[in-house]
């Protein structure tokens, strides 16, 4: 191992990417997203919607997800 290199539990990352995404559906209880990027089920996110002028976020998982052909 390299000297300096960090090793051990204490060690968290987090690596983001911006996705774009077609909004297609929406209720209380989720959305409908569309994308040209696969994400697995379970693939937690932070989701940014402008709406009529007004921005609403909210960190989702992804519950299912389906390759359209």
């Amino acid at each position: 191992m390299r000297p300096g290199l960090l090793t051990g539990p204490s060690v968290i990352a987090v690596l983001g990417r911006d996705v774009v995404v077609r909004l297609l559906e929406i209720s209380r209880s989720g959305c409908l997203l569309e994308s040209s990027h696969a994400m697995p089920a379970g693939t937690i996110a932070a989701l940014a919607i402008e709406i009529d002028g007004r921005e609403y976020s909210d960190d989702v998982r992804v519950s299912r997800s389906q390759l359209l052909a």
